[in-house]
């Protein structure tokens, strides 16, 4: 079985919603009014106790003031109590139904809740109601990259720029949307574009380290998270993405020590962005442990990333690795099953799927989820290798030849493909053809026990007996153990 491969969070999608607090109207009730207003500057303090205390008063004073409410549910949102915001911009929207404030921020709340429906309909909400909003667009277009909406989420984005072009926020998400499709130059254009619009904008900086993560320039990529965390020293996703970086270049000490500061910060205006920063870093430090063979750790760590995201996909997958170590498939599938439902896209999750099913000796999910991964990219030598390895445990043997032929022309350096082609030609007494295939997989790799053992065995079948006994008896010296092929090929 191949070694699992844990996902780390590099591409951590940089949230860059948009609330408007400093437009909302103030009671007219005149110690309402004051009340509110001290509020405002306290939170600007990120004194969000006494802010939160203040709007309590003011909704006591004017119980049917849709401007109290809404100004409370924003306090409330920034102290991290979600539940309590959401109710408050409830009372404000029936006391006032055109509140389009309230419709956008209460959006939010349900977004740091990962209610996007929900935060969808608030947004769409603001924009029957007010069509040149450009902030309600933006909001609806981050919300559908979180629903994996993707066209619908660029359509938003670009009619916030259409409708607003010096909108810095605007250009950092669609700058993270040209990411996520691997278009880091478009990307890298955008941040820069957010960038000078907003020279303090921390989000364009770390969404920029990102893109040139990915282009592997780690030493831009962490001035990027640098400069992020100097402008905004509580940035949890820059912590995080400099974690990364450590961890791309094998320092996991040093990663470990950013991921530790990102789980252990407290923002003083906790988001949606830190709120997912803290649950990638919890994924991050969950694969370090993993690497070092900590299982129980990486466990606990993955499990808390899901706990805080339930639709972490990255996590579940990564979950999903360590159970399938410890032979519970069973949990294994689950994860991975509710990871592809999540990304149904997922190539790695469909082969990852497709070996569980293989443990389990369900060759017929294999072929199927193999045969997903290939209509998704038909340039995968392992996954055409691990349907022919199905195909051929069900006697299907044109096919799972007819497979491995894609394997090998795919990529003709993979000892494995050769072997179980030659695998197959022993079942179907080619003997000759699979000699020579044995023999390039022995060419390939000269410590594969199995290929001189099996070529031992078909030494044997053509009365070879000096050849087979010297075939078996290397086997037998590189630690040849009697076993069933795996269904991955290894």
């Amino acid at each position: 079985m191949k070694s699992a491969k844990y996902v780390l969070a590099a591409a951590a999608v940089l949230i860059s919603i948009t609330a408007i607090a400093s437009d909302q109207k103030t009671s007219n009730h005149p110690e309402s009014t004051k009340l509110e207003a001290d509020g405002k500057e306290l939170l600007d303090e990120g004194n969000v106790d006494e802010a939160v205390a203040k709007g309590r008063r003011a909704v006591e004073i004017t119980p049917d003031s849709a401007e109290g409410h809404a100004y409370l549910g924003w306090a409330l949102f920034k102290s991290g109590q979600a539940d309590e915001s959401i109710a408050e911009y409830t009372e404000a929207i029936r006391l006032d139904p055109k509140s389009t404030l309230a419709y956008l921020n209460r959006g939010l709340a349900y977004a740091a809740k990962f209610d996007y429906s929900k935060a969808i309909a608030d947004y769409t909400e603001v924009i029957r109601l007010k069509p040149d909003y450009a902030e309600a667009y933006c909001n609806r277009g981050v919300a559908y990259e979180s629903t994996e909406e993707k066209v619908k989420a660029f359509s938003d984005v670009e009619k916030a720029i259409q409708l607003q072009p010096d909108y810095a926020d605007a250009y950092v998400s669609r700058g993270n949307l040209y990411r996520d499709k691997g278009d880091d130059l478009k990307a890298i254009t955008d941040y820069n574009e957010a960038i000078r619009l907003d020279p303090h904008c921390a989000g364009a900086y770390c969404g920029r380290g990102l893109a040139y993560f990915d282009q592997g320039d780690y030493v831009k990529s962490m001035a990027d998270c640098d400069e992020a965390i100097r402008l905004k020293p509580d940035f949890v996703m820059a912590y995080n993405n400099r974690g990364n970086v450590f961890q791309a270049k094998n320092e996991s000490a040093q990663a470990l020590e950013q991921y530790n500061k990102a789980i252990q910060m407290k923002p003083a205006h906790p988001d949606e962005s830190s709120k997912d920063g803290v649950a990638f870093a919890f994924n991050n430090r969950g694969v370090i442990y993993a690497k070092k063979g900590q299982d129980d750790n990486a466990l606990a760590d993955f499990m808390e990333a899901i706990r805080r995201r339930p639709h972490y996909a990255d996590a579940l997958g990564n979950r999903a690795n360590i159970y399938q170590k410890r032979g519970q498939n069973a949990k294994a599938l689950e994860d991975l099953t509710e990871a592809l439902r999540l990304q149904p896209t997922s190539t790695r999750r469909y082969k990852a799927r497709a070996q569980c099913y293989g443990t389990s000796g369900n060759h017929g999910k294999v072929i199927e989820d193999f045969t997903a991964a290939i209509q998704l990219d038909s340039k995968q030598d392992d996954a055409y290798s691990g349907r022919g390895l199905a195909y051929a445990f069900t006697a299907k043997y044109a096919e799972a030849l007819a497979d491995f032929n894609e394997a090998i022309r795919l990529n003709s350096k993979n000892p494995s493909s050769y072997f179980y082609r030659g695998w197959i030609y022993g079942n179907t007494r080619e003997y000759d053809k699979a000699i020579t295939d044995f023999n390039e997989a022995i060419r390939l790799k000269p410590d594969l026990a199995d290929a001189y053992y099996d070529r031992g065995i078909i030494y044997e079948q053509k009365g070879e007996k000096a050849k087979a006994a010297e075939d078996l008896a290397q086997a037998k010296k590189l630690g040849y153990k009697p076993k069933q092929a795996k269904p991955d090929g290894k």
